[in-house]
């Protein structure tokens, strides 16, 4: 893809990562882009970027740290997303923050470190689960916590190819999403994503 092919698209967005990586994103794009929005300061002084603070603040909010995304995980997929900026000293802001489409690198980059059920696991569960979130509440209720279920996982399964990237995050954001809307931080979606 090109980016003469869509021109709805600005370019970042077309290199970005694999074709099954960005249909995914583009069903999650209205989500995800009011999510980045929402959370930006209404400070007129403040930086319209995100900061790496808000970056941490979206993470634990969705409760998606743990042994399986460490703070070093969650920093380095926040710096490895940001682009190149040519003039650090004339474009401080951008240098130093995520704009948008470095967000959502961020968050496939957090998903490539993320621990996330094959859908083998999710289907073997008991009950079967059609999602990680069904999967998440399943542990709950069975007084699992996440981390007791890595160290239960068998090894195979934590392979990091044990689920192509689009699987691991469709189901992050599902995840992520559903854990905000729980604690009411974002609305809920109105008839699909």
């Amino acid at each position: 893809m090109t980016k003469d092919d869509d021109p709805r698209l600005p370019h970042p967005w077309c290199a970005l990562l694999l074709e099954d990586v960005d249909r995914i994103l583009w069903r999650w794009h209205r989500r995800l882009r009011a999510l980045y929005e929402a959370r930006l300061p209404r400070d007129i002084a403040a930086s319209k970027l995100w900061t790496l603070r808000m970056w941490h603040q979206l993470l634990n909010d969705g409760d998606m740290l743990g042994a399986d995304l460490t703070e070093r995980h969650v920093n380095r997929s926040y710096y490895h997303a940001k682009c190149c900026v040519i003039d650090e000293v004339g474009k401080h802001e951008q240098f130093q923050n995520l704009p948008f489409l470095d967000f959502v690198e961020a968050l496939v980059r957090a998903a490539e470190q993320k621990a996330i059920p094959s859908r083998a696991e999710l289907n073997e569960a008991d009950p079967p689960a059609a999602s990680i979130v069904e999967f998440r509440r399943a542990l709950d209720a069975a007084a699992i916590t996440w981390d007791n279920w890595l160290v239960m996982r068998p090894p195979a399964r934590a392979a990091p190819d044990a689920s192509p990237l689009w699987f691991r995050v469709e189901q992050m954001f599902l995840l992520l999403f559903s854990r905000l809307e729980a604690k009411g931080l974002v609305k809920p979606a109105k008839g699909g994503k």
